[in-house]
This record gives C-alpha cells, structure tokens and sequence, in this order.
C-alpha cells in the first residue's frame, strides 16, 4: 500500500501543488489512524510516506487600501474580529475566547491567558507594522508569543515604500557627507 500511495503521489504532482498533495495525505492519514481506532484497520500505510516539502515563505501582509476594503467587505457581525486580529496579531481562537478581564485600558494591554503556545502573551499591534514603525524583532517576537525567532521573521516583512524611505534616508545622509567633504576641500 505504500508503495500505490507513493505512485499517487508522484502522478498527483503533475496536477497541483505539492501543499496539496500533502493535505490530501494529511486528511488519508487521519482516516486511516481513525480506522484503527476503531479496530477497522491494523497499521496506517500513510505512516511510512514522506511528504513533500512545502515552501510557505510566502511575504504577503496587507497594504492599507486592502485593510480598508477588507473591513468593507466584512459582514456586521465579523467585522469587530477581523479588526480585532488586524491590528493585535491575535488568533481568531484566542478572540472568541477574549473576556473583559483580560482587558488592561489603563496599560493598553490584553492578555491572552491560554495562547497557541500554552503560554500567557499580551498583544499589542500586528508584527510588520510593529517593525515599520520601528520596534526591534526580539519585541515583536515576544509581543506576537513566537517561541523560534524564525516564525517572527515570517510575520514581520516590511512594506516597498517603507524599504525605499529607509534607502532615502541613507541617500539624504551620504549627500550631507559628500557635500560637508567638498566644502572640506575648498
């Protein structure tokens, strides 16, 4: 069986993404672990199948426009979360478990008492305009309840126009020097 389960996969490839051939072992494993539960299956032949590696090092974060038309586009009843996530960086599980008293208005602060992680965090704003607004990573890392400095790094991308104005600003500065080093040499 696990040999007809790495021929699918080998053809399965030439038809989507490898993400989705591994979704689609992922929910085939479960069934099968599922089965033997039940006392239907003895052993999962899933188990013994290596899945492709995925690259999900996609720099997507949402530009101001889209933010927006994406509070827009929310429905009434949706929209107070999806505001509440863009600019905490919370997990939708995290909101709907949120109660007012981990809710800190004299320190701006929430609390989020049973993260992904297992661990207390409090939030402040979304990792990329933390960063942009000049916060260093190893805060945001702790802000965002990130164990590995790595997962932050994947959150924290800066914008173009926030990359030019940083050059901008080196341009501004190299130009103070060389025209302070020729008035020097008058």
């Amino acid at each position: 069986m696990p040999f007809d389960l790495e021929k699918y996969k080998k053809e399965r490839i030439n038809q989507v993404t490898p993400s989705t051939v591994n979704r689609e072992l992922a929910c085939l494993k479960t069934l099968y672990y599922k089965a033997i539960e039940w006392g239907k299956c003895l052993y999962n032949p899933v188990a013994k199948v290596k899945f492709y590696k995925e690259n999900n090092q996609r720099i997507r974060y949402l530009e101001p426009d889209e933010i927006k038309r994406l509070i827009e586009e929310c429905s009434e009843h949706l929209r107070p979360i999806v505001i509440m996530a863009l600019n905490t960086g919370m997990r939708l599980g995290e909101i709907l478990k949120l109660k007012w008293q981990d809710v800190d208005f004299s320190q701006k602060l929430i609390y989020i008492m049973d993260s992904k992680i297992k661990e207390k965090r409090e939030i402040h704003t979304f990792a990329s305009h933390l960063v942009m607004n000049g916060v260093d990573l190893r805060t945001v890392q702790e802000l965002m309840g990130h164990k590995l400095f790595n997962m932050t790094l994947r959150y924290a991308h800066l914008s173009p126009d926030h990359k030019r104005s940083a050059v901008s600003l080196l341009g501004e500065r190299m130009q103070r020097v060389v025209t302070i080093w020729s008035q020097d040499q008058k």
